[in-house]
């Protein structure tokens, strides 16, 4: 720890006098990069190690921008010339998803005050945030292309329906993962999109929303960012806020580029398909097979929305015999 303590504090120098005098780890979420509280006499600093120095430099990148274009996001303070290292301010340790209720508690006027708040500020990132971005910075890729949603969708065949053992027609089930593939990779893509955009990386301060997490960000289409946001599992949101939500965001995004809402509508329901989907394969590894209590947590939520999906909205989506019948094992397994 005491390497690490002078690595940050050789960064520190690089803007200010204070000495570090207590390290702090955080707790660690779904990546493999490490968060820490650095103390001083002044105040605190979060200073963050990744080993993947492209998806750290893509992150500083983003920063500078989002920052330029007053987008709400941390201020990145300095980094170690090879990217591994870098401080950013502290913006304390309450998030949006802290004001979540606790499962079968209400859903309070406070936290819809929260949401709409935090609908501005994803529509300040796919506006002024995406103006003049270079998408070259972007990484894994710049784009949300059909390889990008490819390895999306191999997330929920492999980390839900085979680790649920759950019984399809392998050939019959490509068909239909390569179907949903190329509809999606057929909408536009307009605009920088988060990939991530949720409660756990939207922070709370002075009752304002700030993002923390957009290094995995690229081109794609307005959909997914909101849908991340309405249709996380664990957030649990009524479906009269979702309306709401998605209504404010159309208003918004209309005063500032042409949008056609039918359009829209009509692709909005398969993103929330394909991001419930890959969402149950990100729980399936992180929880079910990393045993990451919090992914455990969320799955049955998740269940509930593909459920919904598939029972509620289903005239949005093209058929998918093998995914509605391996489901619906799954649902029956687990009544059983």
């Amino acid at each position: 720890m005491s390497e690490i303590l002078a690595k940050f504090q050789n960064i520190l120098n690089q803007f200010t006098n204070d000495t570090v005098h207590e390290l702090e780890l955080l707790a660690q979420s779904g990546s493999s990069r490490r968060y820490f509280r650095l103390h001083t006499a002044n105040g605190s600093y979060i200073g963050t190690e990744g080993k993947d120095l492209k998806e750290n430099e893509a992150f500083i990148s983003l920063a500078r921008h989002f920052n330029y274009q007053q987008v709400s996001v941390p201020k990145l303070l300095a980094h170690t010339d090879d990217f591994r290292y870098y401080i950013q301010e502290d913006l304390g340790n309450t998030s949006l998803y802290n004001f979540l209720p606790a499962p079968g508690e209400a859903h309070t006027q406070d936290l819809f005050a929260l949401y709409l708040k935090s609908v501005d500020l994803l529509l300040s990132v796919h506006t002024r945030g995406s103006q003049s971005i270079d998408f070259g910075h972007c990484y894994p890729t710049a784009d949300f292309d059909a390889l990008s949603i490819q390895w999306d969708l191999e997330y929920f065949k492999y980390y839900f329906l085979k680790l649920n053992d759950l019984s399809y027609d392998e050939y019959a089930l490509q068909e239909e993962l390569d179907q949903l593939r190329d509809m999606v990779a057929a909408i536009p893509r307009n605009c920088f999109m988060v990939r991530d955009f949720q409660s756990r990386n939207i922070m709370i301060r002075d009752e304002q929303p700030v993002l923390i997490d957009f290094q995995g960000g690229r081109r794609g289409p307005y959909h997914y960012d909101l849908v991340s946001l309405l249709w996380q599992a664990r957030a649990n949101l009524p479906h009269q806020w979702k309306d709401e939500l998605k209504d404010r965001y159309l208003k918004g995004l209309s005063e500032s580029v042409s949008l056609d809402e039918a359009a829209f509508n009509k692709d909005y329901w398969l993103i929330v398909l394909i991001r419930t989907m890959q969402v149950l394969g990100a729980y399936g590894l992180r929880g079910v097979v990393q045993r990451k209590q919090h992914f455990l947590s969320s799955i049955p939520f998740a269940v509930e929305n593909l459920k919904y999906l598939l029972v509620e909205k289903s005239w949005y989506l093209p058929a998918l015999p093998q995914i509605k019948h391996a489901f619906i094992e799954y649902i029956n397994r687990k009544s059983n």
